[in-house]
């Protein structure tokens, strides 16, 4: 896309390579490894010096925890495509993600409906060695493993990002809401900190299974037995 709009909006040749070259961090876990390691890049014929990989963290991190109502227009929500709809529900039950730099944390707020926790959805390709024995999921299972990608994301991001901030750890305050009733159902807080490994290898920490183990009232075939 960028090629189209090269002329007009990238002149300088270093400035468009370095677009292209933070763009494509969202294109996967390899994504943020682009060729300069982490050595500061100089843009010729301006006075600027960039650090590309500590620019493509923070778009990369950035982008995964602004993922929240406002992205989502609730007004077209009935004619999004099925194949769709899950990430746009997703999106609409966060109802607030804010960095706090003096505590090293993002925090997400997400809540929802009982009725919407336990509604099922076609199991995305990305999630189907995960739920191999199913074509579905629920949305609180999917919030979960949202989560769960997100905090996999900080702990990737977070050498090169540390350059700009420290994110240590994101806290998500999760409400289930009784249908019709603006009372909570259900509460827990969870805080997701670091697993562990080196910033070579994509992190893989596993928090969906613990939580349901912990919370096994949080399933969504318990939550419908409290909707009966």
């Amino acid at each position: 896309m960028t090629d189209k709009i090269k002329t007009l909006a990238f002149p300088n040749p270093d400035v468009h390579r370095l677009v292209v070259e933070l763009s494509q961090a969202h294109s996967g876990p390899a994504g943020l490894t682009i060729p300069r390691e982490e050595e500061d890049v100089t843009i010729t014929s301006t006075p600027y010096t960039v650090a590309p990989r500590a620019l493509a963290a923070a778009l990369r991190f950035a982008d995964e925890v602004s993922e929240t109502h406002t992205r989502v227009s609730r007004a077209i929500l009935p004619n999004v495509p099925e194949d769709k709809r899950i990430y746009w529900d997703f999106a609409c039950c966060v109802s607030a993600s804010r960095p706090e730099p003096s505590r090293n944390r993002v925090v997400i707020t997400i809540t929802l409906q009982d009725a919407e926790a336990t509604k099922r959805y076609a199991l995305p390709n990305k999630l189907q060695d995960r739920f191999s024995r199913r074509k579905w999921i629920a949305l609180i299972e999917y919030i979960l493993c949202r989560l769960e990608k997100m905090n996999n994301e900080r702990a990737y991001c977070r050498p090169s990002l540390s350059r700009y901030a420290r994110i240590d750890e994101i806290e998500c305050r999760l409400s289930i809401l009784r249908d019709h009733k603006h009372l909570p159902q259900y509460e827990e807080t969870l805080r997701l900190t670091d697993s562990g490994l080196g910033p070579a290898r994509f992190p893989n920490t596993k928090i969906v299974e613990d939580f349901f183990n912990s919370h096994p009232h949080w399933k969504p075939a318990s939550i419908k037995r409290g909707l009966r």
